[in-house]
């Protein structure tokens, strides 16, 4: 669960010391109470702020709001995860304050989709990056259309290394400040919960690893270049015995290690290990690769 946080977002926010403060107990209310939960992936706290109101106030502005938001987070909970819900048109925003990057994407077709998710990945190495919204309304669009987007978009959220995503929404019967919202129909399952084409699609991509998603798996040599970085390597090679890929083999090269790099590597004999003289990292690459 990702729990979501109002924040203000109507023209005059930052004008109101009273809304600013709302905001701040609001933040740290939610994250009270979610607390140590185990279902609970972190906190979103704000959703999509106009990209009229931030030309208004200015970007840093708006950032700084955000970054104080989650330093009333951390202050509650210090290890709370804290993100924010982004959307194209505010995508410049620089929030270093938060522990992994959500972005809401509404494109419709897939190949333009697959392209922003790789923009959006490279505009934010640093950091997870999660899908928090996509979906797309039945009453326009059909049952049958909505089940085959909503497969191949997930299949791309998946093999473009996002952390996750989430599709909005679980069910028709939807309300938004207690009015039933009549005119849309985005959900898994109707008003009656009973499921749409779409819920299958959905779950058949959320239980397969990605590389079920791959029209092919050729073999893959993984090269891990180490020189005295035994205080990570350990961990670095469990992880990859872990990968869900049907064919791939684990490379070491240990550039002359001094440290216990040698010592580790003999706890892994499904890795092949090559040892040489310290020479750099470029030749350890090359190395690898030939």
């Amino acid at each position: 669960t990702l729990i979501e946080i109002p924040c203000p977002k109507h023209l005059d926010f930052l004008e109101s010391e009273t809304t600013r403060r709302e905001a701040r107990e609001r933040v740290a209310k939610a994250v009270r109470e979610t607390r140590g939960r185990a279902s609970v992936l972190g906190c979103c706290i704000g959703n999509e702020i106009n990209s009229d109101i931030i030309r208004w106030y200015g970007a840093k502005r708006i950032e700084r709001f955000i970054g104080e938001l989650a330093d009333v987070a951390r202050q509650t909970d210090p290890e709370v995860l804290v993100t924010y819900s982004s959307y194209p048109p505010t995508e410049y925003l620089e929030l270093p304050c938060l522990d992994f990057t959500t972005f809401n994407v509404y494109l419709h077709d897939r190949a333009t989709f697959r392209r922003y998710l790789l923009r959006l990945a490279n505009l934010h190495l640093d950091r997870p990056l999660v899908l928090g919204e996509l979906g797309m309304d039945t009453l326009r669009h059909g049952e049958d259309e909505q089940a085959e987007f909503l497969g191949g978009h997930l299949a791309e959220t998946a093999l473009t290394g996002l952390a996750g995503a989430f599709v909005f929404s679980w069910t028709d019967d939807w309300f938004v400040h207690g009015w039933q919202i009549d005119d849309w129909a985005f959900g898994l399952t109707r008003r009656d919960r009973s499921p749409k084409k779409s819920l299958r699609a959905a779950a058949k991509v959320f239980s397969q690893p990605p590389s079920a998603q791959l029209p092919r798996t050729p073999r893959v040599s993984v090269v891990v270049c180490s020189y005295n970085g035994g205080r990570t390597l350990e961990q670095c090679l469990i992880s990859l015995g872990t990968l869900a890929y049907p064919d791939y083999e684990v490379i070491l090269v240990d550039d002359g290690s001094t440290d216990d790099t040698p010592a580790i590597a003999t706890r892994f004999p499904e890795v092949r290990p090559i040892r040489q003289q310290n020479q750099g990292l470029s030749v350890a690459r090359n190395v690898g690769l030939q």
